[in-house]
């Protein structure tokens, strides 16, 4: 057999294809899915076929895919079809016949004991406060721990925390590892200046002005350790329960300006 490192030009095409047809065609999920799964098997024929007629095996045939998924990738971040660096937008509507399910994982919202600055479960999302625990730890050695083991537990779908100390390079990636083995995403709320290098990802987060909707906030991706960075208008829909872009996916792709 050969190996090949060009697994995330398949699974994107697959993605990609069922998220574009679904969100900008109106096409069944089920059908675009199974559009993807035709178009990633067309696109694993086309590789091996140009890579097996010009005789590359081993090493070669391995570097070979990977090329063509770094190809992949660029092309997706330039094209306007898959909306660019910020991606497809697909509208939350959990139903089974949307190919949306309902995730039960649980959610921890670990804070200090002193800190009283915590959310109330009415001004949460639906579906999320039933499955919210919050904890407590003493001091900021036992928040790091408890997150870290937060992390760490497969069964948690999200961790969130607000750690008051600047989180060292040496926490901060043992708490990637402990995310990266439990599969969980962890969310650190932290002031400007204090993040971990070691972090996958930082946002700054600031409240836009407007008179119709006190949801909207910008978004700043100004670290990305696995694609580009950006900036994001958002607002809370809550017929939805979710957060959406401003304006809507396929209306423009660029951020929206500053509101006059």
């Amino acid at each position: 057999g050969q190996y090949s490192f060009g697994h995330a030009a398949f699974f994107g095409t697959t993605a990609y294809m069922t998220a574009v047809l679904q969100a900008r065609y109106g096409i069944n999920p089920y059908l675009a899915f199974a559009a993807g799964v035709a178009a990633a098997s067309a696109v694993g024929w086309v590789i091996g076929f140009l890579s097996f007629r010009s005789g590359l095996r081993g090493s070669y045939f391995a570097l070979v895919t990977l090329a063509f998924a770094e190809v992949f990738r660029v092309l997706a971040n330039a094209s306007d079809i898959t909306g660019g660096a910020a991606g497809t937008l697909v509208k939350l509507d959990v139903r089974p016949e949307n190919f949306q399910f309902e995730s039960r994982g649980t959610f921890f919202w670990i804070v200090l004991a002193h800190d009283r600055d915590r959310p109330m479960p009415g001004s949460l999302p639906d579906g999320f406060a039933e499955r919210l625990h919050f904890i407590e730890a003493r001091d900021e050695t036992d928040l790091l721990w408890t997150i870290e083991e937060a992390l760490r537990a497969r069964p948690v779908s999200l961790v969130i925390a607000a750690p008051e100390k600047p989180i060292s390079l040496t926490a901060g990636r043992r708490l990637q590892l402990a995310a990266e083995a439990g599969d969980t995403t962890g969310l650190m709320l932290i002031q400007e200046g204090r993040g971990s290098n070691a972090a996958e990802t930082r946002w700054k987060c600031d409240p836009l002005p407007s008179p119709l909707d006190s949801t909207r906030h910008r978004w700043i991706l100004n670290k990305n350790k696995k694609g580009t960075i950006g900036l994001y208008d958002v607002s809370w829909n809550g017929t939805t329960a979710a957060v959406h872009l401003v304006p809507q996916a396929g209306e423009r792709h660029q951020p929206e300006g500053p509101p006059h």
